[in-house]
């Protein structure tokens, strides 16, 4: 009796195969189909088909499924828009092993979509995704170092991910740090061989640039510049700052009868890293006091570009209500885009030099509407116009700091909507606020109240704020009573 009791056990196992792999085997099928639906040109594609085909094979479990419904809701292809069942499903799917899921996962944490931004878990999953061997996810990492997103900027990372990836943005974003010696020795060569392999319009556009020898004439500019400087009074600046970049040694920040009036000089536009001068254009500024003191008129022209507009003096920063510029790219890798719009949002003006000899510095935040984020680092150096025509050691001094300070804190997504991540670091143990301040209006958020932290690396999301004013707004940070800020735009 045991003995028929284990034949018909085995039985019914056996016969439960076939069933579990005629399922799988119509699931593979259906998303093979589904696929084809979606990668194909015709017009006469059915959404509710593939709802209906996507979700059958999702409900069971098949990760493929599970990836391509997360896509279906993230698109809105058939449905409505939904991030956070998009997010629910790529979540299956990346757990249960599907890399491309991984890599979707990682964008959806990386974007705030259907969850708060997390940097640690879009990076987890990208290397996840990576050790898959998905190619947009090594892209994805290398990208993200480069310019410094989320993570501290990092050529060499950058470059290591990049040549991990077949992906033609990975290479092209490689072909850039050969040519412009990031993270890698400099290499026109190899630049190019990379270039013309690659076949994307971004590279071809390249290409053409670097045979047409125009960042030649962009760096030799700058070097005619630099080769002019002089640090000849170390009375004002040491050593050590002109190493590192750091102003606050040899500066002081200005009051507001001593920022009206006109002033000339240069901007200085740096790589990602803020090590490297990459363009230097002239500038002239006329400030004139308006309604009160702490407002101006700006009469600006930078780079042969008249523009007008109002701005407030708060703590030592300058906030331009609307200032824009066209600028040309610094490298031509996109067809049909040759130059790009900034916004510059503020500058953070100090005073330096002699008494007799003053000038202004300020670092910029600077906002590309296309990319929807900061643009690469940015400086003003600043004379009173009076002194134009003389020799000023203390502009070939501030030339001489070839390096940038890095922002205290790093906000994410540029603009922002319903929620806003800041990143700031501490080097030691402090008491710490963070408020958001609406610049032109009444608004004044308290995203934390002083709180002691110890030395690292934060990253604190608030959400709930689809309500606010668009508009300018100052995230103000304050270590110890010591105020950092960064001014960032809030949309629709």
């Amino acid at each position: 009796m045991n003995k028929q009791l284990i034949i018909i056990s085995i039985a019914c196992f056996l016969l439960k195969i076939p069933h579990s792999s005629a399922k799988e085997n119509d699931c593979a099928q259906k998303m093979e189909q589904v696929q084809k639906l979606l990668e194909g040109t015709s017009p006469f594609k059915n959404p509710a088909k593939i709802l209906q085909m996507v979700t059958s094979c999702a409900v069971s479990g098949d990760r493929i499924a599970l990836n391509y419904l997360g896509m279906i809701y993230l698109k809105g292809y058939g449905v409505e828009t939904d991030h956070t069942k998009a997010f629910k499903s790529f979540t299956k799917a990346a757990h249960a092993g599907n890399q491309v899921a991984q890599y979707n996962l990682g964008r959806m944490y990386k974007k705030g979509l259907g969850h708060t931004i997390d940097f640690e878990q879009a990076i987890a999953w990208f290397k996840k995704a990576a050790a898959g061997n998905n190619q947009r996810a090594m892209y994805e990492l290398g990208s993200m170092y480069y310019k410094g997103y989320g993570v501290p900027q990092d050529y060499d990372q950058a470059v290591y991910w990049f040549q991990q990836s077949t992906f033609p943005m990975a290479r092209h974003f490689l072909g850039l740090c050969y040519y412009l010696g990031y993270g890698v020795p400099k290499d026109e060569v190899k630049a190019l061989d990379i270039f013309m392999h690659n076949p994307i319009g971004n590279s071809k556009a390249m290409v053409a640039y670097i045979q047409e020898g125009e960042h030649q004439k962009a760096e030799a500019a700058v070097e005619q510049a630099l080769s002019q400087t002089l640090v000849s009074d170390s009375t004002y600046v040491s050593e050590d700052v002109v190493k590192k970049g750091s102003y606050t040694s040899a500066t002081r920040t200005v009051a507001v009868e001593k920022l009206t009036g006109e002033w000339v000089g240069k901007l200085l536009q740096y790589d990602w890293s803020g090590n490297h001068i990459q363009r230097i254009l002239p500038v002239a500024f006329s400030l004139e006091n308006s309604k009160t003191r702490d407002e101006f008129i700006v009469k600006a022209i930078i780079d042969g570009q008249e523009t007008e507009t109002t701005a407030i003096l708060r703590e030592g920063n300058l906030y331009f209500e609307n200032l824009v510029i066209n600028l040309s790219k610094l490298y031509a890798d996109k067809p049909n885009e040759s130059s790009l719009v900034y916004r510059l949002l503020s500058t953070t003006f100090k005073k330096g030099g002699k008494p007799e000899n003053t000038y202004l510095i300020g670092s910029i935040d600077a906002f590309i509407e296309s990319w929807t984020e900061y643009g690469e680092p940015m400086a003003f150096i600043l004379k009173p116009k009076s002194t134009e025509d003389s020799e000023s050691d203390d502009e070939q001094m501030i030339l001489s700091l070839k390096s940038q300070q890095d922002q205290f804190i790093k906000l994410y997504p540029v603009p922002f909507t319903d929620q806003l991540t800041v990143q700031y670091e501490l080097k030691a143990t402090g008491q710490v606020a963070t408020e958001l301040i609406s610049l032109y209006g009444s608004q004044k958020i308290s995203l934390q109240s002083g709180k002691l932290l110890s030395t690292g690396v934060y990253t604190q999301t608030y959400t709930g704020m689809s309500d606010l004013t668009p508009g300018i707004y100052v995230v103000r940070v304050a270590v110890d009573g010591k105020a950092y800020t960064r001014t960032i735009i809030k949309s629709n």
